[in-house]
């Protein structure tokens, strides 16, 4: 990512003997296996690194699912594990088709498999089309809200159930609708023992003013995708905005502090 905050903290100030301290994988992007026989994997960019785990995984131990990558880069020069699909489309030769989409402004029409521009819906479209059993495809979306959308109207246009539909979204989309009932707050946390005091700007998530304030509250992915930053709510009222999917993991009070907004002035938070 060009802004990216772990990476650009990572290239300037990190040097050898440093420790960093890392959290195991988690979250709920993985393969999940049915009847599907032709996997669409979609990304853009440094989307691939999930994709490119559930692509090693299914090449490596089905013989009869065959994968589809649509991958988005500026140009081949920036394409992540460019090498490495490369091999994987020697070893699997019938198993695994790829479409490098490059956005610079000149493709070498020498190579078919490189598409010029982004992936949008109508190219999106073009792509399912030539699946004559697309209603039994499986696709895996990671990429930036924009391509989620494109490759999710596609599909609907092509009449296909979203039931094996899965993303992994590098942002939370809010709707400024469901700010309306959100405005400046003042709220208590209870952390590792120790007490806080905090004010929320409207528009501000918990988790945002908290990093603000320097109060270093557990999280990772923030886009409501992962349970790191849950904490209970025990006072007051709290709203979650901008998550794409339900969260059924979350127990009664437990909220998502990295989309979460206070809605009345008396919130108390426990972590």
């Amino acid at each position: 990512m060009l802004n990216g905050v772990v990476s650009n903290h990572i290239n300037d100030a990190v040097k050898e003997g440093d420790s960093i301290e890392v959290l195991p994988p988690m979250g709920d992007f993985i393969y999940e296996s049915g009847d599907s026989k032709n996997i669409y994997l979609w990304g853009v960019g440094s989307g691939i690194t999930p994709l490119i785990s559930i692509m090693k995984f299914i090449l490596t131990t089905s013989n009869s699912i065959v994968v589809n990558l649509i991958y988005g880069n500026r140009s081949h020069e920036s394409t992540i594990f460019a090498d490495l699909i490369s091999d994987f489309q020697i070893n699997y030769p019938t198993k695994l088709t790829v479409r490098h989409f490059h956005t610079k402004f000149v493709i070498d029409r020498t190579n078919p498999s490189v598409i010029q521009g982004r992936i949008d819906f109508q190219k999106a479209s073009r792509i399912l089309s030539e699946d004559e059993d697309i209603q039994n495809s499986a696709h895996y979306v990671c990429g930036p809200a924009g391509l989620k959308e494109s490759v999710k109207n596609a599909l609907i246009a092509k009449g296909v159930e979203l039931e094996n539909f899965y993303s992994e979204d590098f942002e939370l989309v809010k709707n400024p609708e469901d700010f309306k009932d959100i405005k400046t707050q003042n709220l208590a946390i209870s952390f590792n023992g120790m007490h806080f005091d905090l004010e929320v700007a409207k528009g501000r998530s918990i988790l945002e003013a908290a990093l603000e304030s320097n109060i270093e509250l557990p999280y990772s992915c923030q886009t409501g995708n992962c349970s790191t930053c849950k904490a209970k709510v025990l006072a007051g009222e709290v709203k979650m905005i901008g998550l794409s999917k339900e969260r059924n993991d979350l127990s009664e009070g437990e909220f998502l502090l990295c989309c979460s907004h206070p809605l009345t002035e008396n919130v108390y938070i426990e972590l």
